[in-house]
């Protein structure tokens, strides 16, 4: 619950952030975000980022202090070989797997993203322009187009199911032979006399234990892309907030503007207005 009221206070403040960010932009710049594809894209690339310390740097935290903390433990319980063999078995065989994984869901996990993205857009277009595709004969092609963007993003996300369900039973496999290797080396330390029996069930039993620190990163991994992509356009989109200027003077009085010229760099041409503030 903490780890969730923490994300959830960081998105809000990531948002009022973008929203100030805008609201001090430009008009050209500001004038784009009214659109309904640049909107969407905006809240889904908020939206991803929760990804970010749910599904990536919390489990990734918290897998490297247990692997550490094993590391010790087993150290100091069992055997130092035991201790290495099973830490770092761990780290370079899913450095390994999440790497392999990654090079083949990054561009997969762009492409799902973009495909969401097209399926929200086309969908409110159709409804917002119901009537007006009804009455020229477009709905239907609006609908298999909506379709479409749906039945892409399906197939995206289908892949990336397959690419994790691959990525899970390599840790698996990995996690067999990494226990097979401590109960084989806590074998021959008992038999050499330096070990108990129970130690040697001990480190095996932990070389199975440790496999559970590394399942919640295949989610992580699967989405980097679409993750990467998002903070990349939020950064964008912050840029450097500039802060209004006090409007009140030091003592309080008014500030009063006249013959405010509003100039648009596209038309060149000029609207000219009396304010009284």
């Amino acid at each position: 619950m903490l780890t969730h009221d923490a994300t959830l206070r960081e998105l809000e403040t990531l948002r009022l952030r973008v929203l100030a960010a805008h609201l001090a932009a430009p008009y050209p710049v500001m004038i784009r975000i009214r659109g309904a594809q640049a909107l969407n894209r905006l809240t889904a690339d908020i939206d991803a980022l929760d990804g970010v310390p749910l599904r990536l740097m919390l489990p990734l935290i918290a897998g490297g202090s247990v692997q550490i903390l094993a590391l010790v433990s087993l150290w100091w319980l069992v055997a130092p070989e035991v201790a290495v063999w099973v830490v770092v078995g761990y780290c370079i065989g899913a450095a390994l797997i999440f790497g392999a994984m990654a090079r083949r869901t990054l561009p997969v996990s762009r492409r799902a993203g973009v495909a969401g993205q097209a399926f929200r857009t086309r969908l409110i277009d159709m409804i917002r322009a119901r009537r007006d595709l009804a009455v020229y004969g477009r709905l239907s092609a609006q609908a298999e187009a909506v379709m479409a963007a749906e039945q892409r993003g399906l197939g995206l996300r289908r892949r990336l199911d397959g690419a994790e369900r691959m990525a899970g039973a390599a840790l698996a496999v990995l996690a067999t032979i990494i226990a097979a290797g401590a109960l084989g080396i806590g074998m021959a330390l008992t038999q050499a006399g330096r070990i108990e029996p129970g130690f040697a069930a001990l480190g095996f039993f932990a070389a199975l234990a440790l496999a559970e620190t590394l399942v919640p990163l295949r989610r992580a991994v699967s989405d980097r892309g679409r993750m990467a992509d998002a903070a990349r356009r939020v950064a964008l989109d912050l840029g450097d907030v500039v802060p209004k200027a006090d409007v009140a003077g030091p003592n309080g009085y008014e500030v009063r503007l006249r013959d405010v010229t509003l100039r648009r760099p596209t038309t060149g041409s000029a609207i000219v207005s009396v304010f009284f503030l």
